[in-house]
């Protein structure tokens, strides 16, 4: 019974020191978001970084964010569930995906001075196939970014005493925090720390 004591209080112990990185980590963040926020002088500061991003920067952003919690999470329950082949799709479809994109529409969205995507489908063909094309993306990106809260959500619940939608409402209020203190710049810094932690 004394072993089992013993071992209890050291989780007790150890979830006590991993919840303690947890909010330094989001202070951290939220920190890193404010300081960048004084330096945005324009909407291109904000929603473009200032069109001044290295390809290393945005390789590692790039990387970060397809590879987030939502991944880590998803792809280790899908590889238990179907082995190996289970997670074939994640760098595989992605690596794909973006290098087409990069391919075929960064340089002329680049060059056009653009902002969306959905700017270059009105410049080229109609506003009515921009509103077309921005209904088609929104969906995808709420779930896309609701998944990125789930996980984020399901790892503060098995650390600390939360319920999971307790969780899943902290996560998201602070996601929705710092990028709008930071805009795009404060969420590739975000990025490029998180894409070292994981490498």
């Amino acid at each position: 019974m004394e072993d089992l004591s013993d071992s209890l209080a050291f989780v007790e112990s150890s979830l006590s020191w991993i919840v303690f990185f947890l909010l330094l980590y989001l202070l951290v963040q939220l920190l890193i978001g404010y300081v960048i926020s004084l330096k945005i002088e324009s909407d291109q500061d904000y929603y473009l970084a200032g069109r001044h991003l290295g390809l290393k920067v945005a390789a590692l952003s790039i990387f970060a964010t397809w590879f987030g919690a939502e991944t880590c999470m998803g792809s280790a329950g899908s590889i238990f569930e179907n082995g190996l082949s289970g997670g074939r799709a994640d760098p595989f479809g992605y690596a794909i995906c973006l290098g087409l994109m990069a391919f075929l529409l960064a340089s002329q969205l680049r060059k056009l001075n653009l902002v969306t995507l959905g700017d270059l489908f009105r410049l080229r063909l109609s506003k009515g196939l921009e509103k077309m094309v921005v209904l088609i993306l929104i969906p995808s990106t709420i779930i896309w970014s609701a998944a990125q809260v789930r996980a984020l959500g399901q790892i503060v619940t098995v650390i600390t005493p939360l319920t999971f939608e307790t969780a899943c409402v902290f996560a998201a209020i602070f996601v929705i925090l710092y990028t709008s203190m930071g805009g795009l710049l404060g969420d590739v810094v975000h990025d490029v720390i998180q894409g070292a932690i994981l490498i």
